[in-house]
């Protein structure tokens, strides 16, 4: 499906952002697509802050000049959805990892960070931090049937979204 038509078909979408999933302050929000890269398999969504009672704290997006290979990180999200809950929902799951590659174009850009650890359905699109809680990317895809090779978005990829680049 060309990326326009997956747009206005997402655009359709009943969209909802889960703040607090699996705990007492569980609450479920409408949200919206702000921006779209197919390419890298991002997309943006965008809440309106008055309606999430008690929103989590920003965090601290990171540079990729501080990024060597080796280095510990830290991945978040639901894996397997409500399969792993024994609640009222899913709850958030860590996993540790390390920077095992930096990918870059034939330019020089940073584009992928391989890591070497297990991103599991449910952790596509959760932040990826180093060890000073800094996100350096957002988890996106694995390879199939492998022992732990995850790839990340750079965090500069989605500064650029932030700012208003969209792919379509």
């Amino acid at each position: 499906m060309p990326p326009t038509q997956l747009l206005a078909k997402l655009k359709q979408a009943k969209i909802t952002i889960l703040f607090g999933s699996g705990s007492a302050t569980e609450q479920s929000v409408p949200a919206e697509i702000v921006s779209l890269d197919p390419v890298v398999d991002i997309g943006i969504l965008k809440v309106k802050l008055s309606a999430v009672k008690n929103p989590p704290k920003v965090l601290k997006l990171g540079s990729v000049k501080a990024l060597v290979e080796t280095s510990t990180v830290y991945s978040f999200g639901y894996p397997f959805g409500d399969a792993l809950a024994t609640g009222k929902g899913p709850a958030v799951t860590v996993g540790k990892a390390s920077i095992s590659s930096l990918r870059t174009d034939d330019s020089g850009k940073l584009t992928t960070i391989q890591i070497d650890g297990n991103l599991n359905p449910g952790n596509s699109g959760g932040p990826v931090i180093d060890t000073d809680g800094t996100v350096i990317g957002v988890a996106t895809a694995t390879v199939r049937d492998s022992k732990g090779i995850g790839f990340v978005v750079p965090v500069a990829e989605v500064e650029s979204m932030l700012a208003g680049k969209v792919s379509l």
